[in-house]
């Protein structure tokens, strides 16, 4: 059976577009100064999909989070923090 167009294209993640890069580093830092049990290096990757602000997997310490980051001012003009999903 072939796997449905929708699922090609909407599920799952890709590597990081040069487009849409954030600062893992920065990522690395916020989530142990709030996370104490976060240790080792952090691993992103972008899911894929229609996603009206960019929204990574963040990989850490064998556990995977979810990182929504607002889209670009020149994109729109609505701000919105960045949001960790952890659960």
């Amino acid at each position: 059976m072939m796997a449905d167009s929708a699922d090609v294209t909407m599920v799952g993640t890709i590597p990081v577009p040069a487009d849409d890069t954030i600062d893992a580093g920065a990522v690395a830092a916020w989530m142990k100064g709030h996370m104490p049990a976060i240790d080792g290096p952090v691993t992103l990757s972008k899911f894929k999909g229609g996603q009206s602000n960019p929204t990574y997997r963040v990989d850490v310490s064998g556990k995977s989070y979810v990182l929504r980051r607002q889209r670009s001012a020149s994109c729109c003009p609505l701000r919105m923090p960045w949001t960790v999903n952890i659960g």
